[in-house]
């Protein structure tokens, strides 16, 4: 039985990890940043190993760079 407890908690820590790397959605302000396309009204990653993106609000936080109205991380 606890065997099978540890199994249950790798694969939910698994899935837990996996999640938590999927980069958000962001609300579509012109054009989508690079490595994002349109869905909605949103823009989303094309790949799991697109860069995060915020909206430009002044200049970028440090590590990240200008993509149209958009901060991606470098």
């Amino acid at each position: 039985m606890s065997k099978l407890l540890t199994v249950i908690f790798i694969v939910f820590a698994s899935v837990a990890a996996y999640d938590a790397s999927a980069q958000a959605p962001v609300v579509k302000i012109g054009s989508c940043p690079a490595g994002y396309k349109v869905s909605g009204g949103y823009c989303v990653p094309k790949t799991p190993a697109t860069p995060s993106a915020v909206k430009k609000k002044g200049t970028c936080p440090a590590g990240m760079k200008v993509s149209g109205k958009y901060c991606v991380s470098k």
